[in-house]
């Protein structure tokens, strides 16, 4: 069916959008309208801009994946910031389907299952690649349930210049960025990653933990990769039914990762027998309690 005959069929009002009736007849938006583009009905964390829907460029119900609408929308630079340019429509063969829309700084895409719950939304930039910094998140998970599984910021580190940039960033930010946050399904954060700045150091934090506090994972990790934080501060620590199970404190030293700490162990396991629970290290060399309390002037 051509595009001058569905024109024919099914007119616009008169601001160019489809009236909810000739929109229903015609087949091209999503099933449950309403409940998709009013934002009460939402996940929590949900955020949309001011919606507009042009003329329709293309409609294929016959795509690889199912019924495909293309709508015309204006340039990048032609669109008011907080407006959002409904670009494509994506009705999957197999239920669901996908929205993608221009805005003034790059594109944003959403993802709903085969009750037309949103389960994903992604942001990206004028060159459809995720987008990056530090004032929103790059992509949002949810549960069918409307809780919130995930969120995540985009953070591509391609050169030193870049590296340096984004220390400065994180500075300017009280020395910590968090670039992702994970959540059970009442809603209560389990766990996250993060970026530090210690000195002119940059380092990577991933926790987990339960809400009840049965047990709680960290780790800290250089930019290079190997596990490392600042002086006195642990690379991994682990607590189970709120007790210190395990830890480890390394430190960077010219590209190696030393154990190292100078006011207790360096390396502890609870699970060991008395006697061996604790290890200590000063620059990587391991000394025992009495020959490390005398160096570090305990």
């Amino acid at each position: 069916m051509g595009n001058n005959d569905f024109e024919n069929k099914h007119p616009r009002a008169k601001d160019g959008k489809f009236a909810e009736k000739l929109r229903k007849e015609s087949g091209l938006t999503l099933g449950l309208e309403q409940e998709l583009f009013t934002p009460s009905a939402m996940p929590e964390g949900y955020e949309r801009g001011k919606v507009l829907v042009g003329k329709v460029k293309k409609y294929d119900p016959n795509s690889l994946t199912g019924a495909l609408t293309e709508y015309e929308c204006p340039r990048h630079d032609e669109i008011t910031g907080g407006d959002w340019h409904l670009m494509e429509e994506q009705r999957y063969s197999f239920g669901g389907g996908e929205l993608i829309y221009r805005t003034s700084n790059g594109h944003v895409h959403e993802k709903y299952d085969e009750k037309w719950n949103l389960i994903r939304q992604e942001f990206m930039d004028k060159d459809a690649e995720p987008a990056q910094g530090g004032d929103g998140w790059t992509e949002k998970h949810w549960r069918d349930n409307g809780s919130m599984s995930s969120r995540t910021r985009f953070v591509f580190l391609d050169s030193n210049e870049a590296l340096e940039n984004f220390k400065v960033d994180v500075v300017a930010r009280g020395g910590k960025l968090t670039i992702e946050e994970y959540f059970d399904e009442q809603g209560r954060q389990t766990g996250g990653r993060y970026y530090r700045v210690a000195g002119d150091k940059l380092y990577e934090l991933k926790e987990s933990y339960s809400p009840d506090g049965d047990y709680r994972y960290l780790e800290s990790i250089g930019f290079n990769g190997g596990y490392c934080a600042p002086e006195n501060e642990p690379c991994f620590v682990f607590y189970q039914d709120g007790k210190l199970s395990s830890a480890e404190y390394k430190v960077e030293r010219n590209g190696d990762y030393v154990p190292h700490r100078t006011n207790g162990p360096a390396i502890i396991d609870n699970h060991k027998p008395e006697g061996e629970r604790e290890r200590y290290f000063l620059e990587g060399k391991e000394y025992t309690k009495y020959e490390w309390e005398k160096k570090v002037g305990k």
